[in-house]
């Protein structure tokens, strides 16, 4: 992946509220290795925390395997958040242009079940440009994207259909809705992000 991509994808998922920070020089002094070995098991197994080795492999592999590194230089001027989407909300690493990596990328992927309403507004907003920039047609990526908006969609319904059924018939009445686990997922963070990005 060229510098100038990384940067600009690194750009983007910040103003996302990642814990991801952009920083236009790449050196090992910035290199943020843990976030590196920690978002790649088989880096992890290969290298542990080896910075010298870690660093190593982004620029001579990694880069090229489509594989995001975290540079922390300007980590200290981080000021662009969503809504309780905070540096330990990382974002999943984006999709490799090798189409022969995607299924251990498609395999590795957080469940969308456990991400808050901001994260995955955040997941969606990160991979959509990058899909349409690099002309990623192929099945993971197209059933990320789906599965993002699948989810997003429920718990927003949900969240509704819960709100509107209690004003009409009261809370005790629709307590039930409650027990609906695409509800609780709604509810268990900021509904904001969702209803802002689904209109």
């Amino acid at each position: 992946m060229k510098k100038g991509k990384l940067i600009a994808i690194a750009g983007m998922v910040l103003v996302m509220g990642s814990a991801f920070p952009v920083s236009a020089a790449e050196c090992l002094a910035d290199f943020d290795y843990q976030t590196y070995a920690d978002t790649y098991p088989d880096l992890k197994a290969a290298f542990g925390y080896n910075a010298a080795a870690l660093y190593n492999h982004y620029e001579t592999n990694g880069k090229a395997e489509g594989r995001v590194a975290v540079f922390t230089e300007a980590a200290t001027t981080q000021t662009a958040t969503t809504t309780e989407t905070t540096a330990s909300e990382k974002l999943d690493p984006l999709p490799p242009l090798n189409p022969s990596k995607m299924p251990a990328w498609f395999d590795a992927r957080t469940s969308v079940e456990s991400m808050t309403n901001a994260r995955l507004v955040a997941e969606y907003n990160a991979l959509v440009p990058y899909m349409e920039e690099h002309d990623l047609s192929f099945e993971g990526p197209l059933s990320r994207k789906e599965e993002l908006l699948s989810e997003m969609n429920i718990r927003l319904t949900r969240y509704d259909y819960y709100e509107d059924y209690k004003d009409a018939f009261g809370e005790a009445a629709a307590a039930g809705i409650k027990n609906d686990p695409a509800y609780q997922r709604a509810a268990a963070s900021d509904i904001t992000p969702l209803r802002e990005f689904m209109g």
